[in-house]
């Protein structure tokens, strides 16, 4: 006989089992997958914060009642591109946040605005810098036209999501021009994630911390 290592079924023929897939050995296969990874790190971090047990392993999540929800969070990080997984994973559980709702973007644009005003702003500056070299190799062009050549659509997706700080939108002009070609709708969802006042303010209060932006700045041409 021919037995499945994962949920005991057995086989007559060699070639049936091959084929076979149960839950237990998809969830085996899964394991290297990168949504799963995430979801894996997310569930011990969860139970050991919460619950203060014991580190958890890759056995215990395949069993976990909770693996299929954590899975989706994997995913939802992946495909939204969060900018700080672990620290979102922190932010949800601080917060009390459902696990069901760990993948809702209303939840993630509280983080995203929480994050980005607590964000150190040479972190800030570094990542959106990094983020914007990216887009411009994938469009053939300088990062530091980023804010001149981008769609406003997708400007509106990375500030949203927090791809590039406020650090650098409002305190360069191609920045703030870039501001002008939003509809009022646009603008209105914008000003809701930046919230203009509270950086006008912030910026008043860390004159060091903006004299090394406005350096950083200059030396990229932006």
């Amino acid at each position: 006989m021919n037995k499945c290592d994962h949920c005991g079924k057995e086989f007559t023929n060699e070639r049936t089992i091959l084929k076979h897939v149960c839950e237990p050995k998809r969830r085996f296969l899964q394991r290297n997958d990168h949504y799963v990874r995430l979801g894996f790190e997310a569930f011990k971090k969860f139970y050991e914060t919460v619950q203060n047990a014991k580190p958890k392993t890759i056995e215990d999540y395949d069993q976990n009642r909770f693996y299929t929800a954590f899975n989706r969070y994997g995913r939802y990080c992946l495909h939204t591109k969060v900018i700080d997984v672990p620290g979102y994973t922190d932010w949800l559980i601080k917060n009390s946040v459902k696990i069901d709702d760990w993948n809702r973007d209303d939840v993630y644009s509280l983080f995203i605005k929480d994050y980005l005003r607590h964000e150190n702003a040479e972190h800030a500056v570094t990542r959106s810098l990094n983020y914007m070299q990216k887009w411009a190799d994938q469009n053939n062009c300088e990062f530091n036209e980023y804010f001149k050549n981008i769609s406003p659509n997708l400007a509106l997706h990375d500030i949203a999501n927090g791809h590039v700080s406020p650090w650098l939108i409002l305190n360069t002009a191609s920045g703030l021009e870039l501001l002008d070609k939003f509809t009022d709708e646009q603008l209105a969802y914008v000003n809701s994630v930046l919230d203009p006042q509270f950086w006008a303010i912030k910026f008043k209060r860390v004159p060091a911390e903006m004299e090394y932006v406005k350096s950083v700045l200059e030396a990229a041409n932006l």
